[in-house]
């Protein structure tokens, strides 16, 4: 049923009161850490990925923006920029107004654009869910629960993703618009602005929007089906094609991707190899989520950080029992428990991301949304209030109840001890327990009540702002608390930002890049430094460089981070500094010196992508690094035995001479020669000799030594990254191979002195190209894959649109005319 008596006035201002309370709900629920932060005198920060990619992020991209980067070399070994950022925010309309501020205000903006984003999600429920029901307080109590339901509150780390969950409300109003009333135009828009926003998520949407139309023409009564599913198809695709400019180069970046092209098979088609996965989609239901990152009653980690809570604060699945009691099956309930189908059957769920094999149930937003329709249309039916919501609440409230069990059931712990309960953390658990069973227990009192409507739904959604906050608060607390570095990270992000800075050139990291040594945290310090990183925490980079670190078993899915053991990187990447922090010195030095294991030399396990492995390995002791200078948090040592980023080689070595090579030496092979494939073997046989056996026989510290510096009088004359690429000059006697320790990529076109020249891609990932004799100017730019074409397709959309809603308005301006004449020309017009 869709709702039009609301008048526009009538209806901004309810809009406008939910947006304000769901504005206050929010700053109430992040209060504590805001004044923490303020009275410590730090920037903004919470926890997590908000610390260690929003906050960065967010900084690095508006100074890419103002500078005209097109390739990030602060993204991992380097990646072009709008493939590194685009489902980060990039083109959010949540982004831009960062845009207008200096870059130190940017932490604290976070914040104030975060508790925006609540109340923007509440606003959108609003508008959607009014549609639907005849009370507007029960379309104001649906939006606020919207803004706290268990997927907003907890998916706050992530912060880019509440972009998507704030608009899609909005997207779900103008698609009713368009299938209900014909109201065209505005769903396009919509479309264009939700896929430039975040493609990961319009992919999602886009299964479940289908999903959504076709229930929609199945259980309701639409006149016209034909008409409208052409109108639906026409908008739907207008709107994807205006948002091709993000749209296009995403999905030949995606198709690119290791991680998108895994699938289930066998028996995981269609059950979860866990039980777990199961009880947690039912706690999902009745509980708000553990704190971010917690692994409390489920300790799988794919529940651990996407948690399949459909928790809505207050009211819980009370809707959904008192239909069912009622014996009445609205559309929306229809389409929850589609929802439930597709969340309990694995190839279902998988479905909203393109059938990947990875769980994921961040989707779970949307059939909140469904949820929170149902709940308030359940309010608004007296029938099904007065006699089944009753019911209902007391059967979610002793459910809700009933998961105190898991806090007192005997078990054992790690180090198999008797303790009460299978809950890691109790505090926390109860805690959540706690304010889930306030929160049924107030909705049936409330729901028992025999007060009037109007003031039983005052009362209702005074309960949603107190449980919605507790609700909030105690996640966002008990959060922070458990993964506090609040001290840590101010310090550490401070000093590199502007000591690290200020003590190494931007001359000398023109052909370098940085390690970074720490046991605790990731923080991404490419970004603070404004330089390329060996150690990166992003899971948008080039595929190439995940072939490369995958191709030594050295898993790449969403971090690098090469084990210091793993010495020979640093010469093959080109690592010239490496930043440790004080409080790690200590570990590094003992990471880079093992103790002497009988006569087995040193003994150390590491762990690759496919087995964990023991290994013998020399004592490096420090060798090859020199302390370079010290800042308030860190000591940086520069390697003695850097290479820059382009040289050439005199040998190569084969794929199968390198798989004879024991795992945690084939990087030392691989600063001897580069690995070839047979075709670049026929092609560059002038320029390369094949190295010996015995060669590859001397593969210890001493011989990495001499080769780095083999290859660093290899070096040609000059190597610098650019904003687009890099640069480089080369002065050789004769033709050589020339190597570049930069991800290979489509992207790149290649000129030797303003002449178009072929590249290689060799060491599964890297790039190499044959250089003639003589003085010569190498330039590497790199064009975003897809984006022209994206572009031409976007502004073609749009074109279309501005005719299409013109065309609209002028049919729709002649329909009024047409009628009002009809009314004048009728007999009581006429008296």
């Amino acid at each position: 049923m869709i709702n039009n008596s609301k008048k526009p006035p009538q209806l901004l201002n309810s809009y406008l009161k939910v947006c304000f309370l769901c504005l206050a709900a929010a700053t109430i629920s992040f209060l504590p850490i805001i004044v923490y932060n303020l009275s410590k005198g730090y920037d903004f920060n919470y926890v997590l990925d908000f610390n260690n990619q929003t906050i960065p992020y967010n900084m690095y991209m508006v100074h890419c923006l103002r500078s005209g980067t097109t390739f990030s070399w602060s993204t991992d070994l380097g990646s072009g920029f709008l493939n590194s950022f685009a489902c980060n925010g990039l083109f959010s309309p949540f982004f831009f107004p960062l845009l207008l501020l200096p870059e130190n205000a940017i932490p604290w903006a976070l914040s104030i654009m975060m508790i925006i984003k609540f109340a923007m999600a509440g606003g959108g429920a609003y508008l959607w869910i009014r549609g639907k029901v005849e009370n507007d307080d029960c379309a104001i109590l649906a939006g606020l629960l919207y803004a706290f339901s268990g997927q907003m509150i907890y998916n706050v780390i992530y912060y880019f993703f509440l972009d998507s969950f704030a608009l899609f409300p909005y997207a779900m109003a103008a698609l009713d618009k368009l299938l209900y009333s014909e109201k065209k135009g505005i769903y396009w828009l919509m479309v264009a602005v939700y896929a430039a926003t975040n493609y990961m998520f319009f992919t999602e949407t886009v299964v479940f929007v289908i999903l959504y139309t076709v229930c929609v023409f199945v259980f309701d009564k639409i006149e016209n089906i034909p008409h409208r599913i052409g109108l639906f198809l026409l908008e739907s695709i207008g709107g994807t094609c205006c948002g091709a400019f993000v749209l296009v180069p995403s999905a030949i970046y995606m198709l690119s991707n290791h991680r998108a092209t895994s699938h289930l098979l066998g028996t995981d088609i269609l059950f979860y190899p866990e039980t777990e996965t199961y009880l947690s989609i039912v706690k999902g239901l009745f509980l708000a989520p553990d704190g971010a990152g917690i692994s409390n009653l489920f300790t799988s980690g794919q529940l651990q950080w996407s948690p399949p809570t459909l928790y809505i604060p207050l009211i819980g699945i009370s809707g959904i029992i008192a239909f069912h009691y009622a014996k009445s099956h609205p559309t929306l309930l229809k389409i929850f428990y589609v929802c439930l189908a597709f969340a309990f059957v694995p190839i279902l769920n998988s479905a909203f991301l393109l059938f990947n094999a990875t769980y994921y149930a961040r989707w779970f937003f949307m059939p909140s949304l469904i949820l929170c329709g149902v709940s308030a249309q359940a309010l608004d039916s007296k029938t099904v209030r007065t006699n089944y919501l009753k019911k209902a609440s007391a059967i979610v409230l002793i459910a809700t109840a009933c998961f105190a069990v898991f806090s007192i059931l005997p078990s054992e712990n790690k180090d198999n001890e008797f303790r009460i309960g299978v809950v890691e953390n109790q505090l926390i658990y109860w805690m959540t327990l706690v304010i889930s069973i306030l929160g049924a227990y107030l909705f049936f009192r409330i729901i028992r009540s025999n007060a009037e409507t109007k003031k039983q739904m005052e009362s209702l959604i005074t309960a949603a702002l107190f449980v919605s906050v507790l609700c909030g608060m105690g996640h966002f607390l008990s959060t922070y608390a458990t993964w506090y570095t609040a001290d840590e990270y101010n310090a550490a992000t401070k000093d590199l930002k502007e000591n690290v800075r200020a003590v190494i050139p931007e001359s000398e990291t023109k052909d370098a890049r940085y390690d970074y040594f720490s046991e605790e945290q990731l923080i991404n310090p490419g970004l603070w430094v404004r330089g390329s990183c060996i150690q990166s925490y992003s899971s948008t980079v080039a595929s190439s460089i995940a072939d490369f670190y995958n191709s030594f078993y050295i898993s790449r899915s969403v971090a690098s981070s090469v084990d210091p053991q793993f010495y020979a990187f640093r010469g093959l990447l080109s690592v010239k500094y490496q930043i440790v922090p004080k409080s790690n010195n200590d570990e590094w030095e003992k990471a880079q010196t093992q103790q002497e294991n009988d006569d087995d030399g040193v003994s150390i396990k590491l762990k690759f992508w496919q087995n964990d492995s023991k290994y013998a390995f020399e004592t490096v002791a420090l060798q090859g690094w020199t302390q370079y200078a010290e800042t308030d948090e860190y000591y940086i040592y520069k390697n003695d035995n850097f290479v820059p980023m382009g040289y050439y080689y005199d040998y190569y070595i084969t794929e199968t001479q390198l798989d004879g090579i024991t795992q945690h030496l084939k990087a030392n092979a691989l600063v001897k020669a580069v690995l070839l494939n047979e075709s670049q073997i026929d092609e560059f046989s002038d320029l390369v000799a094949p190295i010996s056996d015995s060669e590859l026989e001397m593969l210890d510290y001493d011989a990495y030594k001499q080769d780095c510096a083999t290859n660093a009088n290899h070096a040609v004359l000059k190597f610098e990254q650019t904003k687009s690429g890099f640069v480089a000059k080369s002065d050789y006697d004769s033709d050589k191979l020339v190597f570049f320790s930069v991800p290979y990529d489509g992207g790149f076109s290649a000129s030797i002195d303003g002449v178009a020249a072929p590249f290689e891609k060799v060491d599964n990932g890297l790039i190499a190209m044959r250089v003639p004799c003589g003085e010569h100017q190498i330039e590497f730019t790199y064009h975003t894959p897809g984006l022209k074409e994206g572009i031409a397709i976007s502004i073609t959309g749009l074109i279309v649109w501005i005719l299409y809603a013109l065309v609209c308005y002028n049919k729709g301006k002649k329909k009024g005319k047409s009628e009002l004449q009809e009314v004048n020309k009728s007999p009581a017009a006429l008296e």
